[in-house]
């Protein structure tokens, strides 16, 4: 691997750990360096971190440099997927679909060996297409069609790609099919679990094989890796929105396989648990209660005061398990918290609410405790003072 590529990666990962200060950080450095300034690739990891960054005026200009250097996309499309995002509208859509169309023909010219990577690329193009007409032309007449032509084709393409079946339960979110998307959440969770479990198989055979000197197979399949998080992050929270808290919390339950240095998955995995344990609650109060698929039964869910004892019990020990799960979850998550200046005040605040809701800091406490004494270790050694009574 060369210095451009390995400097590449390390920013990729970073970004994909949510640390896009530490990439621009990174990237910066070489900002001079006229090796790495005419470099394709380099550019477009550069406008990725500024628009992460919300550069967005320092991204136009690095992403118009990218297909300066490289018009007919030969070297990577990314510039003009990246570029037209940023552009948005129909003049937005123009650079995506040039982008696409030489995806296309790349797809078409080389080796048997490149078409997985290169049908990814087409993916991501109709992807940012859907992406424009679901948000800056989302008012033109065309654009439920448009975007149903585009998931579809998408599906066709690559049926076994997880964020395809994601992208459309949001597109049923939006038409206000619950139900559909509902399907589509659980199909993706099911493809992101064998994407998953085929990435760890890898990556665990490269490490048992002393003989393996492949560093760039293991790099590509951890970066792999790391790059599911926020796509599980997405997946998760529609979930939460259509009512699957129990698939919610899994999915964010299994990013922390990949790191457990992220704030936002242990909050996600919690209020999913928490609004679990409001549904049986809920249920409970209104056994006549039907669902008629419009929202109105998950806001009553959302309206519901959780019943518990001075020993922090819900109602029954389903609920009960409910709510230890999401404290569990917080518990975690204030070790995050804790330990870092850097997290968001909107997620701080609404991490504070959840502790109230279901019973303040004396049940974190509490449930640290029943995990210790069942052997389980949750939290850091230097955190827990930090949790008073």
């Amino acid at each position: 691997m060369s210095e451009i590529d390995s400097v590449i990666q390390k920013a990729k990962e970073l970004l994909a750990n949510s640390n896009p200060e530490d990439a621009l950080q990174l990237l910066s450095q070489y900002g001079q360096d006229e090796s790495y300034i005419n470099d394709v690739k380099y550019l477009n990891i550069l406008g990725e971190t500024l628009l992460e960054n919300s550069e967005v005026e320092e991204a136009f200009k690095i992403y118009s440099r990218s297909i300066e250097l490289d018009p007919n996309g030969q070297v990577s499309v990314d510039g003009f997927f990246n570029l037209g995002q940023i552009v948005g509208g129909f003049d937005g859509l123009q650079y995506i679909i040039k982008g696409c169309t030489i995806t296309e023909t790349q797809l078409q010219e080389r080796p048997a060996q490149d078409r997985p990577h290169w049908l990814k690329k087409i993916v991501q193009g109709l992807f940012a297409q859907i992406e424009i007409w679901m948000t800056d032309l989302c008012m033109e007449p065309q654009a439920e069609t448009q975007c149903q032509d585009l998931i579809a084709k998408a599906i066709e393409l690559d049926p076994s790609n997880p964020e395809t079946w994601t992208l459309l339960a949001s597109i049923r979110i939006s038409q206000q099919q619950p139900q559909e998307a509902q399907e589509h959440i659980r199909k993706s969770w099911e493809l992101f679990q064998v994407k998953k479990q085929g990435l760890e198989d890898s990556a665990d055979t490269a490490a048992s094989d002393n003989n393996n000197n492949n560093d760039n197979n293991d790099g590509d399949v951890n970066l792999e890796y790391i790059e599911m998080i926020q796509p599980l992050l997405t997946l998760a929270k529609y979930a939460t929105e259509v009512g699957l808290f129990d698939v919610a919390a899994t999915v964010a339950a299994n990013i922390h396989d990949i790191t457990d240095d992220l704030l936002e998955p242990f909050y996600v995995e919690a209020f999913s648990n928490y609004l679990a344990a409001k549904t049986l609650e809920y249920q409970l109060k209104n056994p006549n209660a039907v669902d008629e698929g419009d929202g109105s039964r998950l806001e009553a869910i959302n309206n519901v005061k959780l019943s518990m004892d001075s020993e922090g019990n819900g109602a029954t020990e389903e609920i009960t398990e409910y709510i230890n799960s999401a404290l569990v979850a917080l518990s975690n998550g204030s070790r995050i918290m804790y330990a870092s200046s850097d997290s968001e005040d909107e997620l701080r605040e609404q991490i504070g609410f959840l502790v109230e809701e279901l019973g303040g800091k004396a049940a974190l406490k509490r449930v640290e405790k029943l995990n210790k004494n069942e052997g389980a270790t949750i939290n850091e050694d230097n955190w827990e003072d930090e949790i008073q009574e």
